[in-house]
């Protein structure tokens, strides 16, 4: 069932849920006053984290997912959303996947007189910063830096990987201290919690 409470015609965005384990992903609806009182909320609450100032900015994914069949997803809103209250934009991961290690040693060194902003979905980060950072060997020192990840617990469920593992494991590998969870359901995108 289609609800929407607006003309089509009006309609500026509309965001997809995944639909996981087999439901009808929700459509979303989205009008340009709606997204507008939503990027005033999450500014407000972002500020909280990140100061007044744009950070320099770590997107956990790639410049792909942008343009791909993913770009009405939460995910994609997500980094849309949040992207817009950073700056100068590092996409961590290459269109294959892996990590760009020495990218972002560089960018962590251009900006470490910064606080960096790490963004991305939490399966994304637990995957392909935590997991390869393990694997890998490879620590930063990263003090002075805010992660918010959303979505993908559900993906986390196999490997027994909760919040009490989470944070603990980006302070470990990278030194991050301050870590939120965007409630990530499609319907109300930018609710951020600890």
């Amino acid at each position: 069932m289609k609800l929407v409470s607006i003309p089509d015609a009006e309609v500026v965005h509309l965001l997809t849920s995944r639909g996981t384990f087999g439901q009808t992903p929700s459509r979303i609806y989205l009008g340009r006053e709606t997204a507008g009182h939503q990027a005033k909320a999450l500014l407000r609450i972002t500020r909280t984290l990140l100061g007044r100032k744009r950070c320099p900015t770590v997107i956990v994914d790639t410049e792909e997912v942008l343009r791909g069949p993913f770009k009405s997803s939460a995910r994609v809103a997500g980094i849309l959303g949040f992207g817009k209250l950073g700056r100068d934009h590092f996409h961590l991961l290459d269109d294959q996947m892996p990590l760009r290690w020495d990218k972002l040693s560089s960018f962590l060194e251009k900006h470490r007189d910064s606080r960096i902003f790490f963004l991305g979905s939490t399966f994304m980060i637990w995957q392909h910063i935590v997991l390869a950072a393990r694997d890998d060997g490879r620590q930063f020192d990263v003090m002075d830096a805010v992660l918010i990840h959303g979505g993908g617990w559900k993906k986390l469920v196999d490997q027994a990987v909760g919040p009490q593992d989470f944070a603990p494991a980006l302070t470990k590998r990278f030194g991050i201290q301050t870590v939120r969870n965007d409630y990530g359901m499609v319907e109300p995108v930018g609710s951020i919690h600890s």
